[in-house]
Formats: structure tokens, C-alpha cells, sequence
């Protein structure tokens, strides 16, 4: 199947990011607003960063 690893390794990452959002919900999360007045929230951060963080380590990037 194309794509196999890829596939693996994002789910990896949602999950964990997942897990991120649920403890900072659980501890009553921060708030702040973005320039278009949205809220965004600690769990927000963290599960970009996580997502993020686990693509660039696992998956081999090429620049062109």
C-alpha cells in the first residue's frame, strides 16, 4: 500500500496529540485570541506541535 509509513506515522502523532488535548482540558485550558478574534487554546499548540514535530522526525523530506 503507498504510502503505509506516512499513513503510521501520522495516526502516531494524532494520537499522542489527542492525549495532549484531553490533559489540557482536563487542567482547565488557557485562552488567548487570534488576530481574527478566534480563540486558541493550549491544546491548540500542543497538538500542533506535536503533529508537526513527529512529521519532520519520521517521515524523510526532500527540498527541491
Amino acid at each position: 500500500m503507498a504510502f503505509e509509513r506516512e499513513i503510521e506515522v501520522g495516526l502516531a502523532a494524532v494520537r499522542q496529540a489527542a492525549k495532549a488535548c484531553r490533559r489540557a482540558v482536563r487542567d482547565r485550558p488557557r485562552q488567548a485570541r487570534q488576530a481574527d478574534k478566534s480563540l486558541v487554546t493550549v491544546a491548540d499548540f500542543a497538538s500542533q506541535a506535536i503533529i508537526c514535530k513527529a512529521l519532520l522526525d519520521r517521515i524523510p523530506w526532500t527540498t527541491g
